[in-house]
Formats: structure tokens, sequence, C-alpha cells
């Protein structure tokens, strides 16, 4: 029997019953979570915005920069906002996850939903004036949908029962967001933020469809470097306080231990208990 969609290439913990969570593949995944946190905002909306949704003032707030990718995770209240955007992503973006592999697919996710907010804020400074809320995984699922048609601009999708090239349906999607949001800018519409933050994470699909190879690398390269400091780092500390160590234990067979001062002391105390605790 063929194994359900949501599952991962990874084997189940337990034989039988309903998939295991850690198997299921990270659309399905980020599916659940967006569901689940839909229902939280059911309950205590107002918490629920004030902890995830990107605010007009974030931007001057270093403490809520966190907001640039929480957006993502929180929908409006109607229900229809986060229905048509699970379903786009369990159509297009399992397919994009097997193309590009887990780590990409976070890769693209992340800069998706920052070329959303980014795009929000960029599109409020120009407008001006006024104070928007920007919600939703558009950001996220556009960048999906225009890698998606770059790689198989001709295959055929449905649009509402009508059979359609995949780079015409993801051409027409960009081009309304295009549309209504230079038509309500230059009305002063508040809409016209949210349109600009879908077109912003196109951008971002579009970039990731010619250079995401170098993207990958890049990034690859310098965790890689980040890894390799750190342990350098580490190192270099566990050799100072052997270093610092023996140099006390020398103190104490030539002149005995009363003679370390109390930040010696403090040191040998440390130290021994650090390395009984590895024990």
């Amino acid at each position: 029997m063929d194994r359900p969609q949501w599952y991962s290439d990874v084997e189940p913990s337990r034989p039988g019953g309903f998939p295991p969570f850690s198997t299921w593949s990270l659309t399905a995944r980020f599916i659940a979570i967006l569901a689940l946190i839909q229902i939280a905002q059911l309950i205590a909306p107002r918490t629920v915005l004030d902890w995830f949704a990107l605010q007009s003032a974030d931007r001057t707030q270093p403490l809520f920069w966190f907001h640039y990718l929480s957006y993502a995770l929180v929908h409006a209240d109607d229900p229809w906002h986060l229905i048509w955007n699970a379903l786009a992503f369990w159509f297009f973006g399992r397919e994009i996850e097997a193309h590009l592999g887990r780590r990409s697919y976070v890769v693209l996710g992340v800069l998706g939903a920052l070329g959303g907010s980014l795009t929000f804020h960029l599109v409020e400074v120009l407008r001006g004036s006024g104070v928007s809320v920007l919600v939703g995984a558009s950001g996220i699922l556009t960048a999906i949908l225009v890698l998606y048609a770059m790689l198989w601009p001709h295959r055929t999708v449905m649009l509402f029962f009508i059979p359609v090239r995949a780079w015409v349906l993801v051409s027409l999607f960009i081009g309304i967001d295009v549309y209504n949001g230079a038509r309500q800018l230059l009305q002063g519409g508040g809409g016209s933020v949210a349109h600009f933050a879908h077109v912003g994470g196109a951008v971002v699909g579009f970039v990731y469809a010619r250079y995401g190879d170098r993207i990958s690398d890049g990034l690859e390269r310098m965790t890689s470097r980040m890894k390799e400091r750190r342990l350098a780092e580490r190192s270099q500390a566990a050799a100072d306080e052997r270093q610092e160590l023996d140099r006390i234990l020398d103190k104490i067979s030539r002149e005995g231990m009363p003679s370390l001062t109390k930040s010696e002391r403090r040191f040998l105390e440390s130290t021994s208990k650090h390395l009984r605790d590895r024990r």
C-alpha cells in the first residue's frame, strides 16, 4: 500500500496507527502548526496577534524583530485565508519540498517570509502614513508558486476545474497582486501593503530559481564556518583552562593550599565540579 502523502522519507517509530508527527513532511507539519495557531486565535485573538503579527511600529523595536518571520504563522480571522493557503501549500509545497530537499526548502520558506515582511515595510515608507498589520504565509507561498512555475512552466494545473499551464496561473496571480496593490497604493488604501508583500515573496521565488544553488551553498559554507569557529573557541577555552589549572597545581605543590588567592580557589572549585559532572 502506498505511503500517505503527509509522510516524509523517515521511517515511523511505531508500527500501524496514525503516522507520528516526526514522520510527516515539512509541508504537512507546517499546515498542522498553522491550524493549531488558528484555533488558538479563536480563543485569544488579541494575544495571538500581539505575539505573531508584524505591525508598523515593529521596525523601530528590535525586541519584536522576530515578527518579520512569525507573522507567517498567523492568519486573518476569516478561516478561508488559511484554508486557501493550506490547499496551495499541499498541492505545490510538497513537490517543491521533494525537489529541493528539507534544508533548501526551509531556506526558501525563511527567505519568502522575509521578502514579504521587508516589502511590507518598504511600501509603508512609500505610503508615508497609516498603521498596518501583516499576517499570513502568502509571502512563503508566493515564493513557492513562482519557483514551481519556473521549474515546471508547462505543467498543467487546475484553476477552478479549468486546466491551465503553471506559468499562466502564477503570472495571473502575481499580475492581480501588482494591479490591486498599485491601485490601492495610489488611492491610499492599506490593502496595498498585503498585496505587495505577496510580490516580495514572488521576487524571492524568482531569485531562488535563478541562484538557489549559490544561495544554499553560501549558507552551507557560512554555517560550516560558524561551527568551525565555535569549535575553535571551545578548544582554545579548554586549553586556557588547562593551562591555568596546571599553574595553580604547580603553585600548590610549591607553596601549599594557603597560598591560593580567592579567585584561584574559586577557579579550582569550579573546575573540579566541572570534571566531576562530566564523569
